[in-house]
């Protein structure tokens, strides 16, 4: 059957510009906000921001292997393979054993009606999409949260969706330039293991880089949160 010739990843102009940069130690290549064009072009600006996410879930599915997962390091290897790699996307990594059966446990963390609940209160998360929401490959999810006190609209698309395995949800729009969380689920010693993979990059990177300690205190704590919550939740 047919194949989408495409990256597993998702990527903005911006994100492009600020990953070409960084592979050849430059400035970032300038690029034209949204709203610029929107003055200078008017309504054919909508022609050339217009974009379709189209997925390798065909790929994915017979088991290929793509030699870059992300943007930022199939660049480097592109623009400047001999020198050493510095990219602006952070990794956080954390998990929790719950003693609780996977089909529930999966079903807890893939329920988007869960996650004002796994949520810290002062983050002020309401989901925007309309319940039931069909979780699968495709699915799109858009909710309202704070950023330190700063309200943004975020929208995910569900990337990959493995039941009872593992799930993973890009950010299509909000507060981060880049976005992927993998969510994975293992039956271990004592019930099962939920580990969260979380790609970030922060936006006008290097310049926000001085705001990176603060965005990883933050992720810390609502996974810290998080954690507390559905150990005790599952576990009744």
């Amino acid at each position: 059957g047919p194949v989408n010739a495409v990256s597993p990843d998702i990527a903005t102009s911006a994100r492009i510009a600020h990953a070409i940069g960084a592979a050849v130690r430059r400035p970032a290549l300038a690029y034209a906000p949204g709203f610029a064009l929107h003055v200078v072009l008017g309504e054919f600006a909508s022609t050339l921001l217009g974009s379709q996410v189209a997925l390798p879930g065909a790929a994915l599915d017979a088991g290929f292997t793509f030699a870059h997962k992300r943007l930022e390091e199939a660049l480097h290897d592109l623009l400047a393979p001999a020198t050493a790699q510095r990219s602006a996307v952070q990794t956080f990594e954390d998990s929790i054993v719950v003693n609780a059966p996977l089909e529930k446990v999966f079903g807890f963390f893939a329920d988007p009606s869960n996650l004002p609940s796994l949520t810290p209160p002062d983050v002020g998360f309401a989901l925007k999409t309309t319940s039931p929401i069909v979780m699968d490959r495709g699915a799109s999810i858009e909710y309202l949260l704070k950023v330190r006190g700063l309200p943004y609209r975020w929208k995910s698309l569900i990337t990959t969706w493995r039941p009872n395995r593992s799930f993973v949800d890009y950010q299509l729009r909000g507060p981060y330039e880049h976005w992927r969380h993998e969510h994975v689920f293992a039956e271990v010693a004592g019930g099962v293991e939920v580990r969260d993979r979380v790609a970030y990059s922060l936006p006008l990177s290097p310049l926000s880089d001085v705001a990176l300690p603060l965005a990883r205190r933050d992720l810390k704590r609502i996974f810290d949160f998080r954690r507390a919550i559905a150990a005790r939740v599952l576990a009744a």
